[in-house]
């Protein structure tokens, strides 16, 4: 997230500061910049999966507060950890995307460390036939309590 967070938003606060904005990084929609989008949003998406629902608010904070400041520390020298670091991080975030494509439907519904769980409760209850219930005739037939 931080070398997203990086490679978006150096051009425009180099501008703002002053400093040299190589030529990667210059141009709108560049190669470092689509990736580091696209890693973005994979990160937040994955977190929300296997994490709990708020872990994507903490870890685009996080992300953004340590690139805030790798960026005022390192200045102009910050966007080679930026270009450098966002394809490491697409291929780790793509590799981790392709791992638990087979657990996709337990990591949606369940953080990681209850799959083991989920999934035996599932084996479970598979050999067992399913039994319907007829709808209620009269409205005053449902218990809600």
């Amino acid at each position: 997230m931080v070398a997203a967070v990086i490679c978006i938003s150096y051009g425009p606060m180099a501008r703002q500061n002053g400093w040299p904005v190589g030529e990667i990084l210059s141009k709108d929609g560049s190669v470092p910049e689509i990736s580091a989008f696209i890693t973005a949003l994979w990160v937040v998406g994955k977190s929300f999966m296997v994490f709990q629902w708020w872990s994507p608010m903490v870890i685009v904070a996080i992300g953004w507060l340590v690139a805030f400041i790798l960026t005022m520390a390192l200045k102009e020298g910050v966007q080679f950890v930026g270009v450098l670091g966002i394809f490491p991080a697409l291929a780790f975030t793509k590799w981790l995307f392709i791992i638990n494509r087979a657990f996709a439907s337990v990591a949606v519904e369940q953080p990681m460390h209850l799959i083991a769980e989920t999934v035996k409760r599932e084996i479970g209850t598979q050999r067992q036939p399913a039994v319907f219930h007829p709808p209620p005739q009269n409205l005053n037939q449902i218990k809600l309590w």
